[in-house]
């Protein structure tokens, strides 16, 4: 059984990258494989002591006691976030020179996987581009430059750093292109987000042993936006005006609470919680590109804000037109005016093309481990 490290972020607030890291460790899993996420621990003094006090802790017996007591003092959306991870992964640390080399090792074929990990418009980071994997094997899976373009000041490092992968495909097809101008002898292709390896009956699955507070509504809109811009007050207040749709749940971390009149603010949802409330929802309304994957991967009917301006030279916007160009599903940005996003999507297309996509995209992440 060969063993795959997973190099991605892991989540912490934003759902999507918690969903896309979770999809594709599962996925492995599911192959055969044994997965495991690769986490990079920053040593400071303070680290260097509790890592010590758990040894010690360990040593008599008392630290199933002190994690007890750590999850009780939790919000409970970090504490529902803990336990999904304990449950959802095996982990890998690198902490120091020695662990490093340990989990090299260990570990047959080294693999980032997706999300904005390669986005160096927002930070460039070497470990993102598997720059510690020494002689092991490298690919990507569904990477994300998140932008139209590699910033100038980055291309030379990161041209340096791909050149070492066996097999490069990213999640966009703009991303395709953009590094094909730096590695054009290289063969990158563009396959399906992780979250769209898993289908819906398997996110259904996951999300089985979610716990809610509160008694959902028969019917209702599910509001995810990882933005905060001033328009989407008045945008929300359209679309629940237009969709006649009087009960409105907000799942939020990052955001303000979205103070309208029959709006729920739900702020302890972890990954299970948000992935059953949009399974049940009668209509999603978001700005973020995961929550927008998960509404087509469940069929849902769901309308798109935009979080940046076209011409901000740090918009992510391409991510969106790309997924939504891509199954056909431009109509579903937010108009005022075009109210095409209001119909009922037409699903037999989109979940033939989906299908297709998908067998493609595990060929491609069997061949990459194998060949």
């Amino acid at each position: 059984m060969k063993k795959i490290g997973v190099v991605t972020w892991l989540g912490g607030g934003n759902y999507g990258t918690s969903l896309q890291s979770y999809a594709l460790n599962h996925k492995l899993t599911m192959m055969g494989y044994k997965a495991y996420q690769i986490v990079r621990i920053d040593i400071t003094h303070q680290a260097w002591l509790k890592r010590n006090l758990k040894i010690f802790l360990i040593s008599l017996g008392l630290w199933t006691v002190k994690q007890h007591i750590f999850l009780n003092r939790l919000p409970l959306f970090r504490k529902k976030l803990f336990m999904f991870e304990k449950e959802a992964y095996r982990f890998k640390k690198i902490y120091s020179r020695r662990s490093l080399n340990k989990v090299i090792r260990c570990i047959d074929v080294f693999c980032c996987g997706s999300d904005q990990i390669w986005n160096t418009a927002y930070r460039f980071d070497g470990f993102m581009f598997l720059d510690f994997a020494k002689n092991k094997k490298r690919i990507s899976y569904a990477s994300s430059i998140g932008v139209k373009n590699i910033p100038e000041p980055h291309k030379e490092k990161v041209a340096a750093l791909l050149s070492r992968f066996s097999h490069i495909s990213v999640r966009e097809i703009s991303g395709v292109k953009a590094l094909k101008e730096l590695l054009p002898t290289k063969d990158i292709v563009s396959v399906l987000d992780p979250t769209f390896l898993l289908n819906k009956e398997e996110w259904s699955d996951m999300a089985h042993k979610a716990k809610l507070e509160f008694k959902l509504p028969q019917k209702y809109m599910l509001c995810y936006f990882v933005g905060d811009r001033p328009q989407y007050i008045q945008q929300l207040q359209d679309v629940v005006s237009k969709t006649g749709n009087k009960n409105v749940i907000a799942v939020t971390f990052q955001n303000k609470k979205i103070a309208l009149k029959n709006v729920f603010t739900y702020y302890d949802a972890g990954p299970r919680e948000f992935v059953y409330l949009l399974e049940h929802a009668d209509f999603v309304c978001t700005d973020s590109f995961h929550a927008t994957a998960m509404s087509i991967n469940f069929g849902k009917n769901f309308v798109e804000f935009l979080r940046f301006n076209d011409d901000d030279s740090n918009s992510q916007n391409s991510r969106i037109y790309d997924l939504l160009s891509h199954y056909g599903l431009r109509q579903r940005l937010y108009d005022i005016e075009n109210t095409e996003w209001l119909s009922d999507i037409d699903y037999s297309k989109v979940n033939d093309k989906l299908a297709k996509d998908r067998f493609l995209s595990e060929e491609y992440l069997l061949k990459a481990i194998e060949e």
